[in-house]
């Protein structure tokens, strides 16, 4: 599809795909562009939503409303898992999962594995309050690998794992979203995860398709969702985990372990209210999920 230029000033209309035949509209103009072994690397900026990162094509978040994304990511499982101790981030290469992360009194340490090294060199640069230093904190150790490679070598145990990487109809996550992949999650993760999940609206299939093969993965998984405006779409989430489940947790018990950290999104009720996905969700979940078990 063709971007149109908004003549007479720096500024254009640019298309991004959002998922097959989905698109959203961006008022913005260039402010950086370059290339890894990966992927095409943009950094834009909207008189409305900020600064946007784009990576081939596709937009991965604004400045104005990554927190409406990044904290359902972060905190679904974090709340979940009380204390958690070590944290496992899988992609997240803009920072912003890192730093929800570390605002929790009891991590000692977060491992953040990420492919594309220049992704985050850009991130620091052009978008640094997305990750507000979080790379220099002395919990963070960051390793420059391929996320299956990691998990399938390391010996270590996560107390929450959270998947922040493109969407499951990329090239490069693609092979990411697949049940082995998951299975070796459920054996190093001892308390709870999540993995962002792709639009749920008007095409839900990916959504599902991932469902699916978490749900052979783990004994627990609870799909979420959280409205970006800048994915133009409410936006689904999965929650999975072993041992606890979120829907089990009281209003008190939410409300004091939220009390420990600063949030703009979330409150005892928004992340309750996170997990009661709607109803015409739930049955296309159902409906395309048996169709891929």
């Amino acid at each position: 599809m063709q971007d149109y230029i908004d003549r007479g000033t720096e500024y254009y209309i640019k298309l991004s795909r959002i998922v097959q035949e989905f698109w959203v509209a961006f008022h913005v103009k260039d402010l950086y562009t370059t290339t890894s072994p990966y992927q095409l690397i943009k950094i834009m900026e909207s008189p409305i939503l900020g600064r946007i990162l784009e990576l081939n094509g596709e937009v991965q978040l604004s400045t104005m409303d990554e927190f409406m994304y990044h904290e359902p990511l972060v905190h679904g499982p974090m709340i979940a898992c009380e204390n958690p101790r070590k944290v496992l981030i899988i992609g997240g290469g803009d920072g912003g999962a890192l730093r929800e992360a570390l605002k929790y009194p009891s991590v000692k340490e977060v491992h953040l594995v990420d492919i594309d090294e220049k992704v985050i060199e850009t991130c620091k640069k052009f978008i640094p309050e997305v990750s507000k230093g979080a790379f220099d904190d002395d919990r963070v150790t960051v390793h420059i690998m391929d996320g299956k490679k990691f998990i399938n070598e390391t010996d270590e145990k996560f107390d929450v794992t959270i998947v922040d990487l493109p969407d499951p109809d990329s090239p490069a996550a693609a092979p990411l979203y697949v049940k082995e992949f998951f299975e070796r999650i459920s054996e190093i993760t001892t308390g709870a995860g999540s993995t962002q999940a792709m639009v749920t609206w008007p095409i839900t299939d990916y959504f599902a398709k991932v469902y699916a093969i978490i749900k052979q993965c783990f004994k627990i998984v609870r799909p979420y969702t959280a409205t970006i405006p800048s994915f133009g779409s409410i936006w689904g989430f999965h929650y999975f985990s072993n041992k606890h489940d979120p829907h089990k947790l009281t209003l008190e018990e939410i409300r004091k372990r939220l009390s420990q950290i600063e949030t703009k999104q979330l409150n005892e009720y928004t992340y309750i209210a996170m997990f009661h996905i709607p109803k015409w969700l739930e049955k296309r979940i159902k409906k395309l999920s048996v169709k891929e078990a």
